[in-house]
């Protein structure tokens, strides 16, 4: 029996990793550990592994016909999103503009109690034109201040980027501002809705 050595008949050896035969010859010594070390290949070669015809034909029509359908569903979902967001884009620089422009109407208001100075001619703004007959652009209003009851009616429409003619009114002595939406060829002022005004932009 050899108590306490790994190996029958050897010994470590106090200079190398390896293993020293113990009362053997010299010819029968044992190599260090590390000259045993057996090299496995690292790579396999392509034509051994087993998915090298299918990396080689390429795509079927199914898989193809798959991918196309995919694509297609993703675009029907993306587009209709992305022009719901540009004309609500459009939508809210021309009701910034209308919003712009009745808070020039109204400080010619509470200066004198009327819009008669309010009108197209009245009012300036470096964002903005204004006019008397047709809005064409977010940023050209058409103005018109009701001839009767002291004036107190202002009106004012933009054409949104998406075309839509947007509207705001204020009346001073009733229903306050309101607001409308109509899809008409002309955004003309003296055209004002004779109703369906509501108390915020509709969508």
């Amino acid at each position: 029996p050899c108590p306490r050595v790994p190996v029958c008949g050897f010994q470590p050896s106090a200079s190398t990793v390896g293993w020293r035969a113990r009362g053997l010859p010299p010819t029968l010594r044992i190599a260090p550990a590390e000259r045993f070390s057996i090299a496995m290949p690292t790579t396999v070669p392509d034509d051994d592994r087993p998915d090298a015809d299918v990396r080689d034909r390429g795509f079927s029509l199914v898989e193809l016909a798959l991918v196309i359908t995919i694509i297609g569903v993703l675009v029907a979902i993306a587009v209709p999103n992305f022009i719901g967001s540009r004309v609500a884009a459009n939508d809210r620089a021309a009701q910034a503009s209308l919003q712009l422009a009745l808070s020039l109407a109204k400080a010619a208001y509470t200066a004198d109690e009327t819009y008669a100075k309010a009108q197209a001619t009245d009012l300036s703004d470096p964002a903005l034109t204004f006019t008397s007959t047709t809005s064409t652009g977010p940023t050209q209003v058409a103005v018109a201040v009701n001839t009767g009851d002291d004036a107190r009616i202002w009106t004012a429409t933009v054409r949104s980027g998406s075309g839509t003619c947007l509207w705001i009114r204020d009346n001073a002595t009733g229903e306050g501002t309101e607001y409308h939406r109509t899809r008409t060829a002309s955004c003309d002022v003296a055209s004002a809705p004779s109703s369906g005004w509501t108390a915020r932009f509709s969508g």
